[in-house]
């Protein structure tokens, strides 16, 4: 998983975008208003909702 951290939201909310090595496995599970944990091993470091999902060969 590659994360790049963006402008927050006005509440402190953290917005990143994110990018997988592997798209094809991960695409199937994101869609807008999906939940996702983020794992360092079996510990959860981090939660996110999935806000928006760009097409493949959408660049940015």
């Amino acid at each position: 998983m590659l994360l790049q951290e963006t402008p927050g939201t006005s509440d402190g909310g953290r917005i990143y975008k994110v990018d997988f090595l592997v798209r094809d496995l991960a695409r199937p599970f994101l869609h807008p208003g999906a939940k996702m944990l983020v794992t360092e091993g079996p510990k959860v470091v981090a939660s996110a909702v999935i806000r928006e999902v760009r097409p493949e060969n959408s660049a940015g």
